[in-house]
């Protein structure tokens, strides 16, 4: 009798199940998946974290991070007043050496200590040429230019910096010829990403601790502003670029390119030659002058021109020191370090994997679903975008790691499915066993 009951009621339930009928709402008691679906989205996390710095490191990474820095770098807004100003000297005469003529340079200098600079650096090499094992300066009087610039720079208590390339890497009492002159000294270091600027070029591994010049930009801008605790935010990364040379770069602020391009201090050759007409043709641009920070160099590039990585024409050495210099002097833009990154996407991975899963739990409708997630996504990534004016971080791999928690519901599907299926592989096997 018993046994008969039984059949019915399994028959019963074979029936109704097989017409569609939705078995019935387990209890709340019942065991739920939360538990498992929480160390998958740990999982899920970790590996996203790991994928992000791997990933970075590569060709397709770094055009990621360059695209992120593009849109992040049209948030920024223009400072009202720049602490920076370029002097082009485009139009001095070159002699049949190529070299820049040291004489209306002199002139040029006094005319603009005049209305007290806070710094001055030239865009030019000044640094020794080697040959036949000996170096040699450019001109024959650099040595007397360099004594005025040193003169200059104690009587005017202005600091001026003229630019090293050959001897960068040399000691310090070779980068201008003389050991006298090495506080002059600032290298004029080619940016190895265009989204940043060389602050110094040192070696490492050998055991000393070794002088290097700091760069022009780094040189003019002095004491670099400070404000966050670098143990999470980064002024300055440090980057291997080869055995034995490490590099230290810091992010640009672009902002003000257009700006810097079309105010700056303009000197005609006629007013070159004259010392009192350079000074005449000076006074008219002493706003320009007073209280900044003055790059002398050829707005024009010629051969020295530099990726735009914001976007259209290649910009002026002189014009990318101009910009450095005033990020770091003014609001510098801050990164984060690799330890930091690595625990930051890690833990926003986490968070967003656990709020889609409990969504997942909420919406049925996968469709819904997908729509909030993309709703939730993009309002996120519009205010990280407005309030990197007010931070000054540039977190440049941010859009990767929103890219790829998009991907979560389809990667979620995906590892429910294979879970399923090696159970249902599986469950024969257990019973042949047995």
């Amino acid at each position: 009798m018993d046994e008969s009951r039984m059949e019915l009621k399994v028959e019963a339930t074979v029936v109704t199940r097989s017409e569609g009928t939705a078995p019935p709402p387990q209890d709340a008691a019942a065991p739920n998946k939360r538990p498992h679906e929480f160390w998958e989205d740990v999982i899920f996390s970790a590996v996203l974290a790991l994928v992000v710095i791997l990933v970075n490191g590569t060709f397709v990474g770094q055009e990621f991070s360059h695209f992120t820095y593009r849109v992040l770098q049209r948030q920024l807004v223009p400072r009202d007043n720049p602490q920076v100003a370029v002097v082009d000297i485009s139009q001095l005469a070159v002699d049949e050496h190529r070299a820049t003529p040291r004489g209306p340079l002199k002139n040029l200098l006094e005319a603009l200590v005049e209305y007290r600079p806070r710094a001055i650096g030239i865009d030019i090499d000044f640094s020794p040429e080697e040959r036949n094992g000996q170096l040699h300066f450019i001109e024959p009087d650099d040595p007397r230019f360099f004594a005025f610039c040193e003169s200059l720079r104690e009587r005017r208590e202005v600091p001026i910096y003229l630019g090293i390339s050959r001897t960068q890497s040399l000691p310090p009492d070779q980068w201008l010829g003389f050991a006298r002159f090495q506080n002059l000294a600032a290298a004029l270091l080619l940016p190895y990403d265009p989204i940043k600027s060389p602050r110094s070029l040192a070696p490492t591994g050998t055991g000393e601790k070794q002088t290097t010049a700091p760069t022009m930009s780094a040189a003019v801008a002095g004491t670099v502003q400070s404000g966050r605790l670098e143990i999470f935010f980064e002024k300055f990364a440090k980057r291997q670029i080869a055995e034995g040379i490490e590099l230290e770069e810091s992010f640009i602020d672009y902002s003000l390119r257009e700006r810097l391009a079309e105010e700056y201090i303009h000197v005609s050759a006629h007013d070159f030659e004259d010392s009192a007409a350079l000074k005449a043709a000076i006074a008219p641009q002493r706003s320009l002058i007073s209280n900044k920070i003055l790059l002398l160099g050829d707005i024009r590039g010629g051969s020295d021109l530099f990726e735009n990585p914001v976007g259209g024409d290649a910009i002026p050495g002189v014009l990318v020191h101009a910009l450095a210099a005033n990020t770091l002097s003014t609001a510098p833009l801050y990164g984060f370090p690799e330890h930091t990154r690595l625990w930051l996407d890690f833990a926003l991975a986490l968070l967003v994997s656990l709020g889609a899963t409990e969504l997942e739990n909420y919406y049925e409708d996968r469709r819904r679903l997908i729509t909030v997630l993309t709703i939730g996504l993009v309002t996120a990534i519009i205010c990280f975008g407005m309030l990197v004016n007010h931070t000054r971080i540039l977190w440049d791999d941010f859009l990767f790691v929103a890219l790829a928690l998009a991907v979560h519901p389809f990667c979620h599907r995906t590892f429910e499915k294979l879970r399923h299926d090696l159970h249902v592989w599986l469950r024969p096997r257990k019973r042949g066993v047995a």
